[in-house]
């Protein structure tokens, strides 16, 4: 799973991946119109600000929740998840994130403290923070006072915008 994120470019690495969104395969030839999107995505996203402006439900979640998986998989980061509200970022983590991994044994069995890897049981984390080895994402929200301010982070999504006030 490292390896294959690593060499990759994040679209081919979503599209072998064996993942499903709302229990559709992903497939660019079914969803030709979302591969360009995943294609923008260079094979070093150091420094990448991408901005993704798209109808309801065009798929632009399930392209956040795959790149972080992509992104925890190829280095060590640190990166927050942010919804409008708490409930949402449980949501996220707990209903959707969790299920992409699990769709992928070889993903999955990388959750959770990486020192004791072998006879374990999988640790999932908990619903606002997955481990993937020495990787760490936040799911967390914009509601109220930000509950990242005192965590280095290397990358920042921020998802479902439209329910989140400039000011916030």
């Amino acid at each position: 799973a490292v390896s294959l994120a690593k060499d990759s470019t994040f679209a081919d690495w979503a599209a072998s991946g064996n993942f499903f969104a709302d229990r559709e395969p992903i497939d660019f030839n079914i969803w030709r119109y979302l591969r360009p999107i995943y294609e923008a995505v260079p094979r070093d996203p150091t420094g990448l600000d991408l901005v993704i402006m798209k109808s309801a439900q065009g798929g632009a979640s399930t392209f956040a929740l795959l790149w972080t998986l992509w992104l925890m998989l190829r280095n060590r980061c640190q990166l927050a998840y942010f919804l409008p509200t708490a409930p949402l970022a449980l949501i996220f983590s707990r209903d959707r994130f969790i299920k992409l991994a699990r769709e992928n044994a070889q993903i999955h069995r990388l959750m959770g403290d990486p020192a004791p890897a072998s006879g374990r049981n999988i640790d999932e984390g908990s619903a606002g923070v997955r481990r993937i080895l020495q990787s760490i994402a936040y799911f967390t929200h914009i509601d109220g006072k930000v509950t990242t301010e005192a965590l280095p982070l290397d990358a920042l999504i921020f998802d479902e915008v439209q329910e989140m006030l400039l000011a916030d």
